[in-house]
């Protein structure tokens, strides 16, 4: 997995180079984004809905 994490004072800004399930994974255990869009973004790397 290739996270690049840039902290700036209070701004955090994460590259995520390849969408993988290490990638997915890390959004959901750092972030709250709503499942469907994690599996919008999961459907683009070939996981089923």
């Amino acid at each position: 997995m290739a996270i690049k994490t840039i902290k700036y004072k209070n701004i955090t800004w994460h590259h995520i180079d390849e969408v993988n399930k290490d990638a997915l994974d890390f959004l959901k255990s750092n972030y709250r984004f709503h499942p469907l869009d994690l599996g919008d973004v999961a459907a683009e790397i070939g996981e089923s809905k």
